[in-house]
């Protein structure tokens, strides 16, 4: 989800305490990995050339991670923590209004991503992945249900009945997928038609 790149580094912790410096450098290895992932697919996301890429030696990667199996678990742990729980967590301080917090949302999934982390194409590039490789596919299942969840979740604090909430959950998401892809094609405004959207769901 574009928006859901937001980069909110200083909320991630990855199991062991570390400095400024050694965070920046974690979050730099996983930044460039995005942005190959989207520029090249996941066949990029290998040492050597992303060591090229930020100007290091591949040390540096091996002293984050153990091995490519490990960065990859990282991007994908990153991803859920900005993508998902940070923009719930922004969503839900934003107001108690469900209709105002579904507003808050749609604001923020259609929030260009930065290009430190892949742009516009980063999340289209993650399904490519999950398609090419089952483990990333379960997470990604996993991130979609509980997106799905929170969405339905604020239909029914709106006021919609649950089976109601849960149907206009998924068509809000849905439409969200759908317009990224047609946004990219020239062929919809993302945000203008996604609020659209939601109007006529409230």
């Amino acid at each position: 989800m574009v928006g859901y790149f937001l980069v909110v580094v200083n909320t991630l912790a990855y199991g062991c305490p570390m400095n400024d410096k050694q965070r920046l450098d974690k979050i730099a290895w996983i930044h460039a990995g995005f942005r190959a992932l989207s520029e090249r697919g996941p066949v990029a996301l290998k040492a050597e050339p992303l060591a090229r890429e930020l100007g290091v030696s591949k040390g540096s990667f091996y002293w984050h991670f153990a091995n490519l199996g490990a960065f990859r678990e990282a991007m994908i742990d990153y991803w859920v923590a900005v993508a998902t729980h940070g923009i719930i967590d922004a969503v839900e301080a934003s107001s108690s209004d469900p209709a105002e917090r579904l507003a808050t949302l749609v604001h923020m999934a259609s929030e260009p991503p930065p290009a430190e982390v892949g742009g516009q194409g980063a999340e289209g590039a993650l399904r490519c992945w999950a398609r090419a490789d089952a483990a990333v596919g379960e997470r990604l299942k996993a991130v979609d249900a509980a997106r799905l969840d929170y969405c339905a979740k604020l239909f029914k604090a709106h006021g919609l009945a649950k089976d109601e909430a849960k149907l206009h959950g998924r068509l809000l998401y849905a439409g969200l997928i759908g317009l990224e892809q047609l946004d990219q094609k020239g062929l919809a405004k993302l945000r203008r038609d996604l609020q659209a959207m939601l109007t006529v769901l409230l």
